[in-house]
């Protein structure tokens, strides 16, 4: 194994490292982190705080959902004609307009895909978000953490229609989702 696949291989493993974690354990991991006594302090000298900031539901959903992106971009490149990236190098393109003239056209529609899927997703994220960013409605509140706060409170016809919002959204995304695989613009 030489020093590039052991590089690819450790960029991987880090990268799938949230796949395999309870979503409530990334959470307390990115609420360490980026905690005043660590790496968020250092940012907090810059007005940068994800801690109890909708900014850090995004870092939340970032978190949980790139390892879906990365390994779905990944398998989707595996399925690209290498022969027309060797075409495309040996007509004199670098590597970067291979890529972005080449490759990006080529998986416009899976990335499309990728995208909205994981999107979907963060929408119900809970268990990060939660950790890093707590519940505070009107500031902090998600979809998800919305359908907790009413279900905590006994509002079950709130958290009954936001469950439903959820829902609607997901059968969406998946009905694009599946009509792309149905035409052949994406690989499932």
């Amino acid at each position: 194994m030489n020093t590039n696949d052991k590089l690819k291989n450790t960029i991987e493993y880090i990268f799938s490292l949230p796949l395999g974690v309870p979503h409530l354990v990334s959470g307390i991991a990115l609420l360490t982190f980026f905690g005043r006594n660590n790496f968020g302090g250092f940012l907090s000298k810059f007005g940068i705080d994800f801690v109890y900031t909708s900014l850090g539901v995004i870092l939340a959903q970032f978190f949980v959902n790139l390892p879906y992106c990365v390994k779905t971009y990944s398998t989707a490149y595996d399925l690209i004609d290498k022969k027309l990236l060797f075409c495309a190098r040996s007509l004199g393109l670098s590597e970067w307009k291979v890529f972005l003239h080449v490759n990006l056209p080529m998986m416009q529609r899976q990335i499309f895909s990728i995208w909205m899927i994981c999107w979907a997703r963060a929408l119900g994220e809970f268990g990060a978000v939660m950790m890093l960013v707590g519940v505070t409605r009107m500031k902090t509140e998600t979809l998800a953490t919305s359908i907790f706060l009413n279900m905590s409170t006994g509002d079950f016809d709130v958290a009954s229609g936001v469950s439903v919002i959820l829902i609607g959204v997901s059968m969406i995304t998946m009905y694009i989702f599946q009509k792309l695989v149905e035409n052949g613009d994406v690989n499932a």
